[in-house]
């Protein structure tokens, strides 16, 4: 009999052991590479939990409002959250990951103007757009403060695209991949081809930032960075940004028939 109970309690013990461990994570609204609707929740939610499957940790998500993401994570309610650029004001409330995607950003603008410029400062004089609340890297906002660029700031992307459009704003920055997701889902095919992008004048990391409240924070930051590792070894990564790029995220419903 104890023979029996010894080896009910030793397979117990390996079947636990042989459970992927759940962690909690925060998401938002920002496609492509972040959303509720589409495939995967985006490119960038299908990478974090790849990642962590191959170290035996399981990701449950849950979307809020950016404002709240953050919070829940802050306080451990939640163990993570995605993808944030660093910050070393928050870097004393988060532990930050290896990047989990890295974007470049360019100045959307009409096809039939020419911008020459070799620093950010040269486009001194011409009409920028910007979208209220947004950051555009340390160098832009610095022109904007001291009031060596014009950024007319408006409530969203799109509304800064058909500006460009309607010859109204001469560029707008914005990350390559978004603009061109911003375009598609607002702008026919006609009005995208009248617009092209410069070459980028900012490259920027985005993290996963892992809350220095969840107890289980420092497991988790050291099993994606080396489950990451795997995914990129694998080349499964390259094959994930590369479906992103030609729309495989999108929800089905919007794929061409």
């Amino acid at each position: 009999m104890r023979r029996l109970i010894a080896l009910a309690l030793f397979l117990l013990v390996v079947s636990l052991s042989g459970q992927a461990d759940t962690v909690r994570i925060t998401n938002g609204e920002w496609p492509p590479y972040l959303s509720q609707h589409y495939n995967h929740f985006g490119v960038a939610s299908h990478i974090v939990p790849e990642a962590l499957k191959l170290e035996n940790f399981q990701v449950e998500y849950g979307f809020f409002p950016w404002v709240r993401s953050l919070e829940f994570a802050e306080d451990g309610i939640w163990d993570a959250s995605i993808v944030w650029t660093f910050s070393r004001e928050r870097e004393t409330r988060f532990l930050y990951s290896e990047p989990v995607i890295k974007l470049r950003s360019v100045f959307f603008h009409r096809r039939d103007k020419v911008f020459e410029w070799e620093a950010l400062e040269d486009l001194k004089g011409y009409r920028i757009g910007g979208t209220i609340g947004y950051y555009y890297g340390p160098e832009l906002s610095k022109l904007e403060k001291s009031g060596k660029l014009n950024i007319s700031r408006v409530r969203s992307d799109a509304q800064n695209l058909k500006l460009i459009l309607a010859d109204r704003l001469d560029l707008f920055p914005i990350e390559l991949e978004v603009g061109y997701e911003v375009l598609h889902r607002n702008f026919p095919s006609q009005q995208i081809n009248l617009i092209t992008t410069t070459r980028p004048f900012r490259e920027t990391s985005y993290y996963m930032i892992v809350s220095r409240k969840s107890p289980k924070a420092n497991s988790i930051l050291k099993a994606f960075n080396q489950g990451l590792v795997k995914l990129k070894e694998s080349g499964r990564f390259d094959e994930m940004i590369d479906s992103a790029a030609v729309g495989g995220y999108h929800p089905v419903s919007e794929l061409p028939k």
